[in-house]
């Protein structure tokens, strides 16, 4: 009603599942399918409902001259020439692709491993080129690249302010933040619900 929208994104968890790599599932899901009587490895694959739902989503949504991705654009997929909407049908298109025929594609093993979109956490090392992540930026116009994936005590601003990470540790339950971005500044929102100007 207000004009907002909800963006899912492939992270590395949505991927590994459906590729039916089940090693980090919350033991509630297992629960669950034995509730329903269903295998586990069914309630994500091609035919089920969430399986055709999740495969419907994009690895990377542009909004607002910002990028949105789980885990963020390695210089290596930049220096390929990929352009965003392209990597998201790559992954999209490739979910099912048996490892080994991913492995032998130059481009599809870069996407899919940890220089890809839903594994990378280069932006958090010191030898990486952030030159390229600039560069990057520009050439799309992006005034803000926003990840999540390696997660951080708070929501931190890196690389001259480029690159937002916003996982805070949500996920732990006792901790954690939200970025809220309304017309034109971002706002950093704690686990009590207390609002404060980002940067």
């Amino acid at each position: 009603r207000n004009g907002g929208q909800v963006h899912f994104t492939y992270g590395n968890h949505e991927i590994m599942v459906m590729q039916n790599d089940l090693r980090y599932l919350n033991e509630k899901y297992i629960q669950t399918a034995e509730m329903m009587n269903i295998q586990i490895e069914r309630r994500y694959d091609a035919n089920s409902f969430l399986g055709k739902w999740l495969r419907t989503k994009n690895t990377i949504v542009e909004i607002n001259n910002m990028l949105l991705c789980h885990a963020g654009i390695s210089c290596e997929i930049y220096y390929t020439g990929i352009k965003p909407r392209r990597i998201n049908s790559l992954i999209r298109d490739n979910i099912g692709t048996k490892r080994d025929m991913i492995n032998s594609d130059k481009k599809l093993s870069l996407l899919f491993k940890s220089k890809g979109p839903i594994w990378y956490r280069g932006y958090f090392g010191e030898s990486e080129d952030s030159g390229c992540y600039r560069d990057f930026a520009a050439s799309h116009s992006y005034k803000k690249i926003i990840v999540g994936h390696t997660t951080q005590d708070s929501i931190i601003s890196i690389h001259k302010n480029l690159i937002i990470a916003v996982d805070a540790g949500l996920k732990y339950d006792d901790k954690g933040q939200a970025l809220h971005w309304k017309e034109g500044v971002f706002y950093v929102i704690d686990i009590d619900n207390k609002r404060k100007i980002f940067n």
